[in-house]
């Protein structure tokens, strides 16, 4: 299986936490920067559809009529409007626009609606307004209701939003962009701890079991059960190993003793001449002392099983006779030095006399 860095993933994790945090950080600059600046348009709007509303003046015939007075209206020439009364007649239009279509006869008044005229696109708003015709008489005038439909090009409005938009865009980019070095450096620095860890337990092996965690492992929280995980696992390995070669240089002085016991016997036989019964006592000898080897190779196997498990309480009642039967093994032997072994043990031995007695045979021997 290919390996891979938990730092790389991380790093690309926020990375792309962070792109798509940015990404809905536009979206919303983008919704809010056109609210405003259609809202300021819309205002735009309304203000210029109010400089046409107070052009349109008396137009001093005898049906009391209104006309628009193009002279006073000072209005951008890419605009479009069309100024007419509640009848329908058109009081005055802009060269460059033919008049509204149905859908913008029927809006609303106030409400904008987008609209195409040739390759442009325009946002119209319809306003309703009131003139009063002869207000000096005694009435107080004739009212005269005017629809005014005034609209302006929005591509440049829709090119300051996608301006702003983009220095919102590209300002997350960089910020993104720092983050991330930022993250990557932060991130180095705080696993160092764990590199650190990880070269300790590497440099641990047979011939060297010192492991010193360094001590930034033990005060961080998430490296701490781990630190105190690896102390005791290699602790444990360390006795493990020390108790195995332990009882391998046990075993092999064990062996030695018992194959020293029968070449002792066996060299017994051979130091002059024996008669057919000392013969077959010493040959019965040596099969005692092979079945004690064999005993012994069966002991150790115990011992090595038994290392595993906890001790038994009854194992101090035995050491009595376990005793009786080496001093037997070492009878031979201790002929052939001309030594002479004594064994003082009461039934059942405790454990600390017993130990005590084995520890002044094994001084005797030496």
């Amino acid at each position: 299986m290919k390996s891979y860095s938990i730092t790389h993933r991380l790093i690309a994790t926020i990375l792309l936490v962070e792109l798509l945090a940015a990404l809905a950080i536009s979206g919303a600059a983008m919704l809010y920067e056109r609210h405003v600046r259609f809202r300021s348009f819309d205002v735009m709007l309304r203000g210029r559809a109010d400089s046409l509303l107070g052009a349109v003046q008396d137009a001093d015939d005898e049906g009391d009529n209104v006309m628009l007075d193009g002279t006073e209206a000072n209005l951008p020439a890419e605009d479009i409007y069309q100024v007419q009364d509640a009848r329908g007649q058109v009081l005055g239009h802009s060269p460059n626009w033919n008049g509204p279509n149905i859908a913008l006869l029927n809006t609303r008044a106030g409400r904008p609606l987008r609209l195409a005229v040739g390759r442009k696109h325009y946002r119209v708003l319809r306003l309703e307004g009131i003139r009063i015709v002869d207000p000096g008489e005694k009435a107080g005038g004739i009212t005269r209701h005017i629809i005014i439909f005034y609209g302006s090009p929005v591509d440049r409005v829709w090119g300051e939003i996608w301006e702003a938009v983009g220095f919102y865009a590209g300002t997350s980019l960089c910020l993104l962009a720092v983050s991330g070095m930022l993250i990557f450096w932060l991130l180095n620095r705080g696993l160092a701890p764990l590199r650190q860890l990880a070269a300790e337990a590497a440099g641990v092996s047979v011939n060297s079991w010192n492991f010193v965690p360094p001590e930034r492992a033990r005060m961080i929280k998430e490296l701490a059960p781990l630190t105190n995980a690896l102390e005791t696992v290699l602790t444990g390995l360390e006795h493990a190993f020390l108790q195995q070669r332990r009882f391998v240089g046990d075993a092999a002085h064990e062996l030695k003793t018992a194959v020293a016991v029968l070449k002792s016997s066996l060299q017994l036989l051979t130091l002059k001449q024996r008669t057919a019964v000392e013969y077959e006592q010493g040959i019965e000898r040596c099969q005692l002392d092979c079945e004690r080897l064999e005993e012994t190779v069966a002991k150790m196997l115990t011992l090595a099983r038994a290392e595993t498990t906890p001790p038994s309480p009854n194992m101090a009642s035995d050491l009595a006779e376990i005793l009786r039967q080496v001093s037997q093994q070492f009878e031979s032997l201790a002929e052939l030095k001309h030594l002479k072994i004594i064994l003082l043990a009461e039934e059942p031995v405790k454990s600390s006399t017993a130990l005590a007695n084995a520890s002044g045979f094994s001084s005797g021997m030496k």
